[in-house]
This record gives structure tokens, sequence and C-alpha cells, in this order.
């Protein structure tokens, strides 16, 4: 009996040694002896297996952007989506969202994009591409869209969908966007306003109306550059040829067949100043200042080339930096700067810079002979016009003189008037042209410009590239206590008399 409780005593620890090893390995393997009720765990190594039945599905993307309408044909289309590809592993059922292509977006402007990407093109049901969208401009219930398929402009109804031909084409230039400017040039005022077959067109999005049939001399490709904008109204500028001023608050068109600098447009909506670039031969820039208004344009002044300016609106001031600091009142049309002008620089606009007057039909000057320094303006022939040069190294003026139906008599021009200063300008004899010959004096006395004389001169010129000798009427007065003098000269066209050309002096001076 004894023996038998040690032989237990020795049997229990071991059993119980064996049990505890078997709990281990159960527990390592976590298997349970007992049924639990599954629970939520915040451990990610615990996992809930759900049984579902395979579906195809699209392959997961990245969060899509917001869709929004898609451009239809002329009936609303269906967006386009992708064909749903099978994945091997079991995922829940999702619906597929193709990524929005770019004619899908609303365009806050016309800039162009790239034709080779294709994302443009619309397409209907039968995955035929119908629309190229080139160019688009969104307005409140309406978008403009430019295809580049057909080269028409289309009108997109934003709220149903529809699309309308407006039946207006544009150029085909613009099939390739780049720098140029159009066919669709902005909104206004619920108003769509577009370039098609020369002609500037607007639209409500309902109705299209012309606004402007474009001049014969602008070229079929449309050189629009540029546009500039107020609130209110919108100028188009032409190759350089003509602007169209659009007031969009009653759709008035100024029309200003001008040539027109892009360094300087100033718009407002009540207001508009523009300027031409010119340059000295081998020399400096210089520009004329403008303003319009109803079609008539009137120039202000010549400064220097215009590096930049400033608007202020508010108060109607353009500041203008060039060759000095401008200032310009829109209002008034008056110019204000530092610079001081001498009265022969103001006879016939304030000329701030050196430059170059043309087409003018009639010659002014101040009569330096005269103790009130008075004004002289003589009139030209019919058949004549002349330029001015204003110089300040030379601190003078030099009138050129054409006659342009006989040019092919003359040698180049057809004579000068000018204030020479003799001890700048080296004369023969201190007082004839370079180069001449005295064949006679003609005349000796009083002038309305002091006492003269004026004599007949010949000289060789060039003339088809030949050397050919030009009877020149020329006349010689001096200004008193001074060494200038007032000198001018028409040369006599080949093979006529030289007394018609003397009367003309006369009646000039």
């Amino acid at each position: 009996m004894r023996r038998r409780k040690r032989q237990n005593v020795v049997l229990v620890p071991f059993i119980l040694a064996i049990i505890l090893v078997v709990l281990l390995i159960l527990d390592k393997n976590e298997v349970s002896l007992f049924k639990k009720k599954p629970t939520a765990s915040t451990n990610q190594n615990n996992h809930v297996s759900v049984t579902t039945t395979i579906h195809p599905t699209q392959l997961p993307t990245t969060t899509p952007e917001p869709t929004q309408e898609p451009l239809p044909t002329s009936s609303p289309t269906k967006i386009p989506t992708a064909t749903p590809t099978p994945t091997s592993s079991p995922t829940p059922t999702t619906t597929p969202t193709p990524k929005p292509t770019e004619s899908d977006v609303d365009k806050p402007t016309t800039k162009p994009t790239d034709p080779s990407q294709n994302t443009n093109d619309m397409e209907d049901g039968m995955g035929e591409a119908k629309i190229n969208v080139l160019y688009r401009q969104d307005g409140d219930e309406y978008s403009l869209i430019a295809d580049g398929n057909t080269h028409s402009l289309l009108i997109l109804n934003r709220q149903d969908g529809s699309i309308r031909d407006t039946g207006y084409s544009f150029h085909q230039k613009y099939t390739q966007p780049n720098s140029y400017i159009g066919p669709i040039i902005g909104y206004k005022n619920n108003h769509f306003i577009f370039i098609a077959d020369k002609q500037i067109v607007i639209s409500d999005g309902v109705t299209e109306n012309t606004l402007v049939t474009l001049n014969d001399d602008i070229s079929n490709e449309v050189n629009l550059s540029p546009v500039v904008q107020s609130e209110n109204r919108i100028l188009l500028c032409f190759e350089e040829k003509a602007m169209y001023l659009i007031d969009c608050r009653n759709f008035s068109v100024e029309t200003y067949n001008e040539e027109y600098s892009e360094n300087y447009l100033v718009l407002t909506d009540e207001y508009f100043s523009f300027s031409t670039r010119h340059r000295i031969p081998a020399g400096p820039y210089y520009q004329f200042l403008y303003t319009g208004d109803n079609g008539k344009s009137n120039v202000l002044a010549m400064i220097g080339e215009i590096q930049e300016y400033t608007v202020d609106i508010d108060n109607n001031f353009v500041t203008i930096k060039a060759d000095d600091v401008y200032q310009l009142n829109l209002k008034t049309q008056e110019i204000s700067t530092t610079k001081k002008l001498d009265k022969e620089r103001t006879l016939y606009l304030p000329v701030f810079a050196d430059g170059i007057l043309e087409g003018l039909t009639d010659i002014r000057f101040i009569n330096r002979n005269s103790n009130n320094e008075q004004v002289v303006l003589r009139l030209l022939p019919f058949s004549y016009n002349a330029s001015c040069y204003y110089s300040s190294y030379y601190n003078t003026f030099f009138f050129t003189f054409y006659l342009p139906e006989k040019a092919n008599l003359l040698p180049g021009s057809a004579g000068s008037f000018s204030i020479i200063d003799t001890s700048i300008i080296s004369l023969r004899e201190n007082k004839f042209i370079r180069d001449s010959s005295v064949k006679e004096l003609l005349y000796s006395g009083q002038t309305s410009i002091g006492d003269g004389e004026i004599y007949l001169l010949e000289r060789y010129e060039t003339l088809s590239n030949e050397s050919v000798a030009f009877e020149i009427v020329y006349a010689w007065i001096p200004i008193e206590g001074s060494t200038h003098a007032y000198q001018l000269y028409l040369y006599v066209p080949r093979g006529e008399d030289y007394r018609t050309y003397l009367e003309l002096v006369k009646q000039l001076l």
C-alpha cells in the first residue's frame, strides 16, 4: 500500500507536466478548447475571413478627379466608360469611374491645348470622334467651342448639354494652336466675341450678329495682335493696320484705320490712347502719342521711345517713361513734363524728342529776323508735300520737299528748307551747297524774313544710276547778329524751265 502511494506521488507531477506542455502548444497555435463568440479588435494580427462571390472589377486607381458635364455632340452623348477587368483576388464590387478628359473640364480661358494628345475629342456611344475642342470659352449658360475637326464654331448649352452649329468657321491656321490670338476673343456682358471669315461676330448663345467686316487690306489669315480689355470694352488690333473698339454695353464699334505700336495701348471704359513707333534713319526711335474717340484719332505729341507706362484709372492719368517722364491727362488730353520746349518745336504739335513729321502740306517756322519771333506759315503747292526733321544736335529743323508726280525726273527729294549754322556745317564760300556751281544771280533784296539772295545753281546728282546735271533755284537769307541763315532750294525737274520754280521760291519767302 505504501508502495502504491509512492508511485502516485511520482506519476501525478509527471502527468501534470505533460498537460502543461500540451496547453502551451495549443496556446501557441491559437487553438481554443472552447468555442467563443468573435469580438472586434484593433490588433492588426487578428483577421476575420469573409467569403464573397468573385465579380469582374476595374483595376483599382487613385482617387479620381471630380467629373464635370461632358461635351456632347449634336445630341447628348454618353460619358465613355472603361471596360472592367477581372482581378485574381476577391474584392468587393466597385463601380468604375473614368478620369475626366480635358474636354470634360470647364476651361476658364480660351488658351489652346496640344492637339496631339487627343484628350479634347468628344466621343459618342459608338466611340467615333465627333468634336475636337481646340478652344473653349465658358459663359454663364453657354460655352463657345472651336471644333478642330470641322473648323466650326459651336455653342454648347450648359444646362441640357445640346450643341448648336453657329454656321461660322475659323481660319485653318488656328488648327495648330500657338501664339496666335483667336478665333475666340472673349466673353463680356453675356455675349461671346469671336472672329470668323474675316468678320467680328457676337453671340448671346442663341443668335449671332456680325459687328464688323474687316478691311480688304487685312490678310485672309487675320493676324490679330493684341487684344486689350477694360471692364466693358474690348480693343481688337489687326496687323498694325487697323483697330476696332467694341463697347459691350451697347455693342457699338469704333473703327480706327491707323497704324499702332504694341508697346503702348491704353483702354478704359471712357478713354482710349495709343501710339505709333518710328525711327530716324540710322538713329533712335521716337513715338507719336494719340487719343481716340468715336473713330477719330488726335495726335498729341512726339516723345522718345516708350519704355514703360502705368494707368491710373480712377484719376484718368497715364504716366509714361520714355526719354523723359510724361503724364497724360486722358480727360483733358494734356501732357505735362519737366522738359521745356522752344517755340519752334510747338508749331505743329509738342515735339519733345528728335524725330520726323511726315505728310505736311505747309511749312511753319519762326522769323528770327523779327523782334517778336513771328510765326511764319506757308502753304505748299498741291503737288508738293514735305517732312520736317527736328534735331537737338543742330538745334534746328530740316524740311524736305517731295514732288511725287515727277519723282522720276528728280534725284530723290525735290528740295529742302532749314536754318544752317555756318560754324558747324561746311558750305562752299560759306553760302552755297557743296559740289555746286553758280550759274546766275536771280534776285537780291528784301524778303518776308529778311534781306537775301536767290541764285541758279548747277549740281551733278545720280539719276537712274547715271550722273546728271540738275539746275537748282537756291535762296540764302542770313539771320542778323548770328552765324545762322535760312537756306531754301528746289530742284528743277529734268527738261523743265527753272522760272516756274523761281516763282515758287518767292512765294514761300
